[in-house]
């Protein structure tokens, strides 16, 4: 585990794997050491935010280098069932990758069970692996799609995701969901975050209903808002940047 300072306010930590990556993560999260402001995983890193009033980079590191780190991943008690159509266009091409049926990938994916692992990619985009390994890693398409629809479900090295919206990729595709992985509607945009058990149900043999979303458009702010400051004399190479939305990743 090697830690590298990013700025004033946050810190880096670096992994061996994505196993010992879950479980510091999941450590932190239940234990909740003082001035932690927000964690955001990725495969072989967790970027720390911490309140400088109440603690410091130095106290940190010392507690989390004396934490215990269990070996296994704990499941968070947030569980999500995604209702998943085994339609995708790559289905046959994984099951001949894998040596298997294309009834047995299917099988396979939906019975284990997944942790979202990170997000990543795009806003709303969960990378899930399952501990229940049903998959050899499985190789992106040597040409990306120019398109995939949001709602697909794909598969990529270990991990299972499903696209947000409509962009490019190069995971293989085996099905589809109605769920909205990004909502701006809800209180948390985002359907999956770190640290959730998620399980796929088959539903490729119902009769289901999709809902097309309606067009999401930004609402202007009340007039009676209070700009927070005025910009009398830019310069040239200006940047104005926030802080971010804390507790979204």
């Amino acid at each position: 585990m090697r830690f590298l300072s990013v700025n004033a306010d946050c810190f880096l930590i670096e992994l061996a794997s994505l196993e010992e990556t879950l479980a510091l993560y999941n450590k932190l999260q239940n234990t909740q050491l003082n001035g932690i402001k927000d964690l955001v995983p990725a495969a072989k890193t967790i970027l720390v935010f911490f309140n400088e009033i109440e603690t410091n980079f130095k106290t940190l590191v010392a507690s989390i280098q004396s934490l215990k780190i269990d070996s296994g991943f704990e499941r968070s008690g947030q569980e999500v069932i995604v209702p998943i159509c085994y339609n995708g266009e790559d289905l046959a091409q994984v099951a001949e990758l894998q040596g298997l049926t294309v009834a047995d990938v299917i099988r396979k994916h939906h019975q284990s069970v997944w942790n979202v692992a990170f997000i990543g990619f795009a806003p709303g985009f969960a990378y899930m692996s399952s501990p229940d390994k049903p998959f050899t890693d499985i190789p992106r398409l040597t040409v990306p799609r120019k398109k995939i629809p949001s709602g697909s479900l794909g598969l990529a090295g270990k991990y299972s995701g499903i696209y947000p919206k409509d962009s490019p990729g190069g995971w293989q595709l085996i099905g589809t969901t109605s769920e909205k992985m990004w909502d701006l509607e809800r209180k948390n945009p985002a359907l999956l975050l770190p640290g959730m058990t998620v399980h796929f149900e088959d539903v490729t043999h119902r009769p289901t209903t999709v809902n097309v979303p309606q067009q999401i458009t930004c609402k202007a702010e009340p007039k009676q808002s209070v700009p927070l400051f005025t910009i009398t004399a830019p310069s040239l190479q200006m940047l104005i940047q926030d802080e971010g939305r804390l507790n979204q990743t």
